[in-house]
């Protein structure tokens, strides 16, 4: 893990998938694992943490869309790993 942030594209899919580019080079760089723990947290307009068993992610979006990508994260995770 750097010092430094990286920009990186985030893509949400079905699978359900949270895959990482570097949007310079359309490289696939990783995958954030998302299972039935994983849960978001928000910051502010920009900035949300998604939290996994081994990792916290720091994300921020320049749009200033972080409660959408929260709320889609929560609604993929909900239907792909329902809780008892």
């Amino acid at each position: 893990m750097g010092l430094f942030p990286r920009r990186r594209m985030f893509l949400l899919t079905t699978g359900p998938h949270l895959y990482y580019v570097d949007p310079v080079n359309n490289v696939l760089k990783g995958q954030v694992p998302l299972d039935g723990t994983t849960r978001c947290e928000g910051k502010n307009f920009r900035t949300f943490f998604i939290h996994t068993p081994n990792r916290v992610y720091y994300l921020e979006d320049p749009e200033n869309s972080s409660k959408q990508w929260m709320e889609a994260v929560d609604q993929v995770c909900s239907y792909y790993f329902p809780r008892s």
